[in-house]
């Protein structure tokens, strides 16, 4: 068998990191475009989450605590956005 070296290996997962992360941004521009069209409040916490969300797939250092509490504020932003959401229709 032909088994990747450890080379092959970092390269494949920054790669896969990489087109995640573009996924990401492609997905942050869409919601601030859906943001212009309706100016919605929602789509910008979506937005700046998918945004931070991104960030934590390019920084790569997953022995430090840091990409892990950017990734939970991305989270915490999405339920922030949705809390207000729902309380601005009251």
């Amino acid at each position: 068998m032909n088994a990747l070296s450890n080379v092959d290996f970092i390269v494949s997962r920054n790669f896969v990191e990489g087109m995640i992360a573009m996924g990401l941004l492609i997905g942050a521009g869409c919601f601030l475009r859906f943001w212009r069209d309706t100016h919605d409040r929602l789509f910008v916490f979506f937005s700046v989450s998918l945004l931070f969300l991104a960030l934590t797939r390019t920084m790569g250092n997953e022995s430090s605590v840091v990409p892990y509490l950017i990734r939970l504020a991305g989270y915490v932003i999405i339920i922030v956005g949705i809390v207000d959401k729902n309380l601005r229709r009251t």
